[in-house]
């Protein structure tokens, strides 16, 4: 709880030693062409895609201008809490109910073409989820909120090359999730997705 608001604090630290940091850093930024692997950097990507999807209408956590409840020299984030269970776990349950997750992937598919199109449009490469898969949706009551934004695609040029490896990211996301119903929830899918070209 901050100033009585319930929140999620992200705090970001570094993830390896410094040299295996700065010898991956360099194929991520050179060859994949991301954004870096520092702490605060991770932290000013995470906030910028963040703002960039919320600015074009994406369900994703809203970043607040709020204080630590407690000091910390990490860089870090004050972010919305969004309550709710994975996308992911949910097609694993056999038990959920897929009309539900039929529903679910129908907005899904709507909302994930237009993002592609702006992406396309603006040549955007931040639109553009770089960790594609169900695990980083979250369900709030329907609505399924993108998270997990640390890294980001940097090159305009390759942006529709990056949008079929993010189909490609979610279509595997959905088979390993769904078992069995996996090729039923994928003709859901594709039918709500209204670029075939793209797809």
């Amino acid at each position: 709880q901050v100033q009585g608001r319930p929140v999620l604090v992200k705090l970001y630290g570094r993830k390896r030693t410094r040299f295996p940091t700065l010898a991956r850093a360099f194929g991520h930024r050179f060859l994949v062409a991301k954004t870096g692997l520092s702490a605060r950097t991770r932290r000013d990507t995470d906030a910028r895609i963040l703002g960039l999807w919320r600015q074009h209408g994406f369900a994703v956590p809203e970043v607040l201008d709020l204080p630590l409840p407690e000091p910390d020299d990490r860089p870090f984030l004050v972010l919305e809490r969004v309550d709710g269970a994975t996308v992911r776990s949910e097609l694993r349950d056999a038990r959920f109910p897929i009309a539900r997750l039929e529903a679910g992937l129908t907005r899904f598919g709507a909302e994930w073409c237009r993002r592609h199109a702006l992406a396309e449009k603006l040549r955007e490469p931040g639109l553009i989820h770089s960790h594609p898969g169900f695990e980083h949706l979250i369900d709030r009551d329907g609505e399924w909120v993108s998270f997990d934004f640390e890294y980001a695609y940097t090159d305009p040029r390759r942006v529709e090359t990056l949008v079929a490896v993010e189909i490609a990211g979610f279509v595997a996301s959905l088979q390993r999730a769904a078992g069995k119903r996996a090729d039923a929830l994928l003709r859901v899918l594709v039918a709500a997705y209204p670029d075939r070209d793209r797809l």
